[in-house]
């Protein structure tokens, strides 16, 4: 654990919306695939060594690739360097590691298909806050933030105790966005999260009005819906976090509200040589109308999430992609 910067001054929130559109995919192939296809393969190749050995060989190949690569410098150049002194030197490094994370997932990923399976300890907290909300009868919209392997391990947790969980999904969902992609690589992932699962409802379009039907109706029957925070969504909110800003959905909030709820976060932590899935305390999502009370939500949960964040600011994946944005001043800071 580390210990948070000084908090800025309070912003206002800054709702953004885009056009909806089909969530098609752009191309028939491209050579991300042929990449994806090779790693894949090398990571089947770790999975069949010892357990500790696969993230050291994870973080050789990361090493290998990220120095190799142009985009990779780009994406390193996004980190902020309050991140970076926590537990790396340089830019380069933070993304090393992070990628050697994602490698590890993969590894997972395959190890599940071959002879004996992965099979983590994993332990559940906050347990309570589902139980009192099934008791409502009206189910529980689990918000699930991006930490490493959380995509998988959230899904086992609340297998593994006994609760049937529908989650919302894109046909992207895996490792890749186009049709080959979706054919032949991302299934690898999806049957795999399948197996934990009580259905995946697939968003095939943003809006997509017939999954939103089938989500109200899970929770009108008292059921467990889960939705991955993200910020690739229809309608956004900027609120304050850490040394800038998240960007946050608006849907989890409205479904909650709309379908009167709980939404509860979910963070997926290292313990040991397993995981610790938390369940957070409901987020208020305010009265049905009211854009000011589910605004006044989503700061409450930055909030949490900063906490969960600087306990292990190591696995939260979401440092790398644009959900978290750092302002001028503190992008420029001196590291």
């Amino acid at each position: 654990m580390v210990n948070p910067p000084a908090k800025r001054p309070t912003r206002a929130a800054r709702t953004r919306a885009r056009r909806p559109g089909p969530a098609t995919p752009s191309k028939s192939f491209d050579f991300r695939d042929v990449q994806q296809t090779v790693i894949l393969a090398a990571m089947t190749g770790i999975a069949l060594l010892p357990e500790r050995w696969q993230l050291p060989a994870c973080r050789q190949v990361a090493r290998f690739t990220a120095r190799r690569s142009w985009y990779s410098h780009k994406t390193a150049e996004r980190l902020p360097l309050v991140l970076i002194r926590t537990f790396a030197h340089t830019r380069l490094e933070a993304l090393q590691h992070y990628e050697a994370l994602s490698l590890l997932e993969r590894v997972h990923v395959m190890r599940s298909y071959l002879p004996g399976g992965w099979h983590p300890r994993i332990t559940l907290e906050g347990e309570t806050h589902l139980q009192e909300a099934c008791a409502r009868g009206r189910g529980a919209v689990l918000w699930v933030s991006g930490f490493s392997h959380s995509t998988l391990v959230a899904k086992m947790a609340l297998h593994q105790y006994g609760y049937e969980v529908s989650h919302l999904s894109r046909p992207s969902h895996g490792f890749s966005n186009t049709r080959f992609g979706r054919r032949y690589l991302n299934p690898i992932r999806q049957h795999l999260e399948l197996r934990y699962l009580k259905e995946r409802i697939v968003m095939y379009q943003d809006p997509d009005i017939r999954a939103m039907r089938r989500l109200r109706e899970r929770l009108r029957e008292n059921g467990l819906v889960s939705i991955t925070v993200d910020h690739d969504a229809l309608k956004t909110v900027d609120v304050p976090f850490l040394e800038g800003s998240i960007r946050l959905p608006t849907g989890p909030s409205s479904l909650a509200r709309n379908a009167g709820a709980a939404l509860l976060p979910v963070f997926t932590l290292a313990d040991g040589d397993g995981f610790r899935v938390v369940i957070g305390a409901p987020v208020e999502v305010g009265r049905r109308g009211s854009a000011a009370a589910y605004e006044d939500g989503l700061r409450e949960f930055a909030r949490v999430l900063e906490r969960y964040v600087w306990l292990q600011p190591e696995r939260w994946m979401s440092w790398i992609n644009r959900i978290y944005r750092t302002e001028p001043d503190s992008a420029a800071a001196p590291g």
